[in-house]
Formats: structure tokens, C-alpha cells, sequence
């Protein structure tokens, strides 16, 4: 049977004594005199008495259902309600067993306590010393970070004073290197004003020995027959085609001999020298001495005059500047000549051409052109022609 329960028994009250007696009472009071009342008062407390041995019966009954384990808490709670001291209860095996094993239990999670506080501790202490290390690493790191930068700094600065260093070297240095050039300019103009001189004084030397021979010859011979009496050789006595040809070899042979690398300044520097304009000058002031011939440098490259001699204006009457700017204007009547000699010079020693051209008189003037083209050297490409005008039309 299932053990009653505190509403059970409340309403077992409330149904045996309170609603009963209420409505009895009631009723008597209402409808019975006062002589019946006492017979309802009877029968009151008849239920009463057969709901108190209800009641008695029922708890009786509940404790008989008691579980063996309610006895030691309730021996201990009628114990406290009676005051009786703890040392006279009388404890059981069960209740030992039980305590032991709270105890053990106790002892275990007070050890698991203690080693999860100990793990803790030691958690805390490896957490500050990782803080510890972290600061310290940290400072180490901005103490590097400020030594780097200072060390960047003072490189930065280094290489910005060398730079300026190599720049003024360099400035320096290209100064130092135009000076050189300059000086070695003036060294070539004065080498080529001594090798001028020099080579002047050997074309002057045979020039006055043919001329003693030629005297020589004069005066033993006997021109009795004729009224002409040879003078000294002049230039319009000269022009003859033997003359010019042999003449436009000894130009040909001075132009192609002709050096300066080996002896101008060092083409590898920074500041080269372009030495054809000097060299150029050099050649044309060694053909102006010439007087007996109109003596011209010409480039098959371009093909144009680069330069003319002043024997073209006691022919002509023109300047040497104009003759050579107008050229081409000069021969264009001849043009046809004049190409087909030009076209000749790669392949052949020396080209003849027969020209002729208006003088500033007005008059036409007949020339014969000798030309031979320089194949080595420093005028390589070029050719050396001179002209004079024939005897028979003087």
C-alpha cells in the first residue's frame, strides 16, 4: 500500500470533523428546537470519535510502511526533540559505512582541490613570468628598433656625403678632363704649325735645286734660232699634263700619310675629341700654299667640295667660299662629265675631265681637271683634284 500523503490526511480532517459538525449545527439551529439539538450534538460527537479512530488507524499504518533508512533520521529528530545528548544514540554499520564513504569522498575532492589550486598557482606563476619575458622582449625589441633606425640614419646620411663627394670628384674630374683636351689642342695645333714648317722647308729645298738646274741647263744651251729665252720655271710655265698628274700624286701621297690618332689625345676618355675637323684643316692649309694649280678636296660621301684653294680666284676672280658653295651650279652644264669622272674614282688611279666654266669677266674659261681618290687613312673616302687652264687658251 502507497504511503498517505499530508493532503490525504488533511482532507480526512476536514471531511470527518469540520463539514459534519458545521452542517449539523447548522441545521439544529435552523429547523430543530433546543430539545433535538441535543441529540445532534450526540451524533457530533460520535463522528468525531470515529474519525479520530480513522486517523489513529492511519497513521499506525504509516508507520509501518517506514523504509529501514527513515528510522536513524527519525530516532535523530525525536532524539533533538526530546534533548538527548548525541553519545547516547546508537549509531549503525550503515550509517558508519555511509559516513566513511563521505568522508573518503570528502578527502578526494579536497585532494582534487588542492592540486587544481596548486596547478593554479603554478598557471599564474608561468602566466607572470611569460609577461615578464613578453616586457622584456619588448623592450629589447624598441632598444634595437631606435639603435636601427639611428644606424639607418647615419648611413642614409653617409651615403648622401658620399654621393655629394663622388659628384664633386666627377665635376672635378670632367673639369680636369676639358683642361687636358684643351691642352691637347694646343698641343696639336702646335705640332702640326712645327711639321708645317717643316715639311715647307723640304718642298722649298728641291724646288730651288730643280731651279739651279734649270738655269744651268739654259745657259749651256744655244736658243739662237728663236727669240724665246726660257726664264725660270713659273707657274703658268708648269701647267702641263705630266705636271699636273705628277703634282696630283705628291697631294694624294701627303693627304694618305697623313696621321694624328697615334699622337692626339687618348680616344677612350670620357670626353673624345672629334679630330676631322682639325684634321681636315690641316690638309686644306697644306694645299693652300699650292700656286700653280686650282686645288680642291672633294667627298664622295657627300658628295660636294669641302674646300678650294685662292689660285681659283686669280682664275676665275671668285672666292674660294663661293667657288666651293657653288659648285655644283658652275659645272651644271657639265654635269654629265663631271658625274661620269666622279663615278670613276673608286676604280681608277687618276680621272680626267675636261670643263668649263664662266669667270666673273663673263668669259668662259677651259679648265682641265685632274682628280685621284684617297682609299686609306684618315681621308678615306675623299679625293684631291686640281685644275689649271691650258696653255693654248691663255
Amino acid at each position: 500500500m502507497n504511503r498517505p500523503n499530508r493532503a490525504d490526511i488533511a482532507a480526512v480532517i476536514l471531511i470527518v470533523y469540520f463539514l459534519p459538525i458545521i452542517a449539523l449545527s447548522g441545521y439544529g439551529v435552523s429547523l430543530m428546537p433546543l430539545k433535538q439539538g441535543w441529540n445532534l450534538f450526540s451524533i457530533g460527537i460520535a463522528g468525531s470519535f470515529i474519525g479520530s479512530l480513522a486517523l489513529f488507524i492511519m497513521i499506525c499504518r504509516w508507520n509501518a510502511l517506514r523504509t529501514p533508512t527513515e528510522a536513524p533520521v527519525a530516532q535523530e529528530i525525536e532524539s533533538i526533540a526530546e534533548e538527548i545528548e548525541p553519545t547516547d544514540i546508537p549509531v549503525t554499520d550503515h550509517l558508519e559505512q555511509a559516513i566513511t564513504e563521505w568522508q573518503q569522498k570528502y578527502e578526494s575532492q579536497l585532494t582534487e582541490l588542492q592540486r587544481k589550486e596548486e596547478e593554479l598557482r603554478q598557471f599564474q606563476e608561468t602566466q607572470e613570468q611569460t609577461q615578464q619575458q613578453q616586457t622584456l622582449i619588448s623592450q629589447e625589441l624598441e632598444t634595437y628598433r631606435n639603435a636601427s633606425e639611428e644606424q639607418l640614419q647615419f648611413k642614409e646620411q653617409t651615403l648622401q656625403e658620399s654621393q655629394q663627394l663622388v659628384r664633386e670628384q666627377r665635376a672635378q674630374i670632367e673639369k680636369q678632363q676639358q683642361h687636358i683636351a684643351f691642352l691637347e689642342s694646343k698641343e696639336r695645333d702646335l705640332h702640326y704649325e712645327i711639321k708645317t714648317l717643316l715639311q715647307l722647308t723640304s718642298y722649298e729645298a728641291p724646288a730651288e735645286e730643280k731651279s739651279a738646274a734649270a738655269h744651268t741647263l739654259v745657259e749651256e744651251e744655244d736658243f739662237s734660232s728663236s727669240n724665246t729665252q726660257f726664264a725660270p720655271a713659273t707657274p703658268s710655265a708648269m701647267h702641263t699634263p705630266e705636271l699636273a698628274s705628277i703634282q696630283l700624286k705628291r697631294f694624294l701621297d701627303t693627304a694618305t700619310k697623313m696621321t694624328g690618332a697615334h699622337y692626339y689625345g687618348n680616344h677612350a676618355t670620357r670626353l673624345p675629341v672629334d679630330n676631322y675637323a682639325l684634321d681636315l684643316r690641316r690638309l686644306c692649309d697644306t694645299l693652300s700654299d699650292e700656286k700653280s694649280y686650282i686645288v680642291f678636296v672633294y667627298s664622295q660621301k657627300e658628295n660636294k667640295l669641302l674646300y678650294t684653294n685662292g689660285q681659283v680666284k686669280n682664275v676665275l676672280g671668285c672666292a674660294p667660299e663661293k667657288f666651293t658653295q657653288h659648285f655644283p651650279e658652275l659645272v651644271s652644264d657639265q654635269s654629265e662629265e663631271w658625274k661620269k669622272g666622279v663615278s670613276q674614282l673608286p676604280t681608277t688611279p687618276e680621272v680626267r675631265v675636261a670643263l668649263s666654266m664662266k669667270a666673273r669677266s663673263g668669259q668662259n674659261v677651259p679648265l682641265q681637271c685632274y682628280m685621284g681618290a684617297i682609299h686609306t687613312g684618315l681621308f678615306r673616302y675623299h679625293a684631291i683634284g686640281l685644275m689649271y687652264q691650258p696653255a693654248e687658251s691663255k
